[in-house]
């Protein structure tokens, strides 16, 4: 996977947006305006990035993840994990 397509992949889930804090050439994927993963030209890992996005709703207050968990659902949030 490309970083273009890693990109559109992980702005795909729920609530996720881009930012740019460091400069032009990193951008980082938040949720929640937590950073959940940064991407920067010819770096991958689509299953790391699905477990940093799982841990950082994780650690949302509770009423943060209770809301997400019930617009997404579990399986939207949390890939792989039983529901």
């Amino acid at each position: 996977m490309n970083t273009g397509e890693l990109s559109l992949y992980l702005l795909n889930k729920p609530e996720a947006f881009e930012d740019y804090p460091f400069g032009p050439r990193v951008a980082v994927m938040k949720v929640r305006s937590k950073m959940f993963a940064t991407l920067v030209e010819d770096e991958g890992g689509v299953s790391m990035m699905d477990n940093s996005y799982a841990l950082v709703v994780r650690g949302l207050n509770k009423t943060a993840r209770q809301s997400l968990e019930i617009c997404y659902g579990r399986a939207a949030l949390y890939p792989g994990a039983e529901t």
